[in-house]
């Protein structure tokens, strides 16, 4: 008797309503599909137990991590010790994420069918303008219609990046303090262009791309754009950048470990916390992601101890030490950054430093978000660079939609403007060493005869000129 035919009888062991629920995750191989992703199946366990009710009495419906249906136990029977447990909260969280699903799509059909403007263009118009307050519920909506719209997203993002590029050093010049119309439009534009592309990157993640990056260039383009973003050094760009990482650890990891001699600091800091993220992304590269990180580096011999360069040097082998205490220590680290996301989440909520009651009531999905969509720079702060690597654990598991705050808490959020892009390009700058150019003085030519320009009202050959 197989699987299938084996649960349909031991359905008589359950209630009616436990029937029809049960069926209709036996029926929808969509909603079975968000069931067992919210799961996240540890290595070894092959079997997950729906609770239609309680978690300890049941009644449960067993699947195989393969999505197969086993049987289903009567309430009182009980499941075994290698068998994971999924509650019905979480169950009702899986089904009325698949129900939004598929009303969005609904209405992206009716919209197509009635000629009218298409969600997905909508959509991309509110993730340039709305900046890091562009929520949850519009990136699911995309990522339903991705395979539709992917190769335009491709499009956009290579777009951006490569804006981004050319014009992130004449931004990096300007004087925040002191912008004239020309210059302020100027920088709006780029900090739209560095939120949209930081959204982009991870949106065009989806596989449903890489058939248009294959078209579009044939360089990687996603590797390219992650370290166009992580040197901007906001939390927003780092994270998403970081993730990008750790949907294709083995494919990224050599690439990460090239960067080892890279004379950018930022490149060399992605290195570290990128083998960070791949090792926890993946048990088949933990092993030579965790040997491949940095270890304190000790003086050498013919270094000058208090050269720059030295200096770096051991900046990079204390951060390298944190990120592998951080692969080693995965729980206790993933608890703080959690606390650390929600304290952030409940003073933008309440407008204030939180009570220790109104962090703990902030729910976890908004908490690990908030951290990833944050304008202000890390770099050059040790306390916020230990908030970046601290979020590691959580981007190696995260899902694409989990990066982005729901819309009720994104709205809380401080529109973007002229002052987060000026502390972005102002901590780019001083980590890339970039000087505002002196404006070239020509000095004047004065005849003889002219009136001397220091101002004493005599000719100039007998005034300065004579001097």
């Amino acid at each position: 008797m197989g699987h299938a035919e084996h649960f349909l009888r031991r359905l008589d062991r359950v209630a009616d309503h436990h029937v029809e629920l049960s069926l209709t995750l036996y029926r929808d191989e969509a909603l079975l599909k968000e069931v067992l992703n919210r799961a996240e199946l540890p290595p070894g366990i092959g079997r997950l137990a729906i609770s239609l009710e309680d978690p300890i009495e049941g009644p449960f419906v067993i699947v195989t991590r393969e999505g197969r249906f086993v049987t289903c136990l009567a309430k009182g029977m009980l499941i075994g010790p290698d068998v994971a447990l999924l509650t019905r909260p979480r169950l009702d969280a899986a089904i009325a994420k698949v129900e939004r699903m598929r009303e969005r799509m609904a209405e992206t059909m009716a919209l197509r069918q009635a000629n009218g403007e298409g969600v997905a263009a909508r959509i991309f118009r509110r993730m340039r303008d709305d900046g890091l307050r562009f929520c949850r519920e519009d990136a699911e909506t995309l990522l339903q219609v991705w395979p539709l719209v992917g190769t335009e997203g491709v499009v956009r993002l290579v777009d951006v990046v490569q804006g981004l590029r050319q014009s992130r050093k004449e931004v990096s010049y300007l004087r925040f303090d002191k912008l004239n119309l020309r210059e302020r439009d100027f920088a709006l534009q780029y900090g739209r262009m560095a939120w949209m592309a930081a959204h982009l990157l991870v949106l065009t993640s989806h596989e449903a791309s890489d058939l248009a990056f294959d078209l579009v260039t044939d360089i990687d383009t996603r590797f390219v754009a992650v370290q166009s973003l992580f040197e901007l050094s906001s939390f927003a760009h780092s994270t998403r950048a970081l993730w990008v990482l750790a949907q294709r650890p083995k494919r990224y990891i050599p690439q990460l470990k090239a960067l080892r001699d890279d004379p950018r600091i930022e490149m060399r800091q992605l290195r570290e916390m990128g083998l960070g993220v791949t090792a926890l992304a993946s048990p088949k590269v933990r092993a030579e992601g965790t040997k491949a990180l940095l270890r304190l580096i000790e003086d050498d011999a013919d270094a000058d101890p208090v050269s720059l360069a030295h200096a770096e040097k051991l900046l990079m082998g204390a951060l390298g030490g944190l990120v592998r205490s951080t692969v080693e220590e995965e729980a206790s680290v993933d608890a703080a950054s959690l606390q650390t996301g929600r304290d952030l989440c409940a003073s933008y909520v309440h407008g204030r430093d939180p009570t220790e009651e109104e962090a703990a009531a902030i729910p976890e999905h908004a908490g690990r978000a908030l951290l990833a969509n944050l304008s202000i720079p890390w770099r050059n702060e040790s306390e916020r660079t230990m908030h970046l690597v601290f979020a590691i654990p959580w981007l190696a598991r995260a899902r694409a939609e989990e990066l982005f705050l729901p819309r009720e808490f994104a709205q809380r959020l401080p529109e973007t403007g002229i002052e987060d892009i000026g502390e972005v390009m102002s901590a780019y700058a001083k980590s890339r060493r970039l000087q505002r150019p002196e404006p070239v003085k020509i000095k004047a030519t004065v005849g003889r005869n002219d009136p001397c320009t220091c101002g004493s009202g005599k000719k100039f050959k007998r005034c300065c000129d004579g001097k």
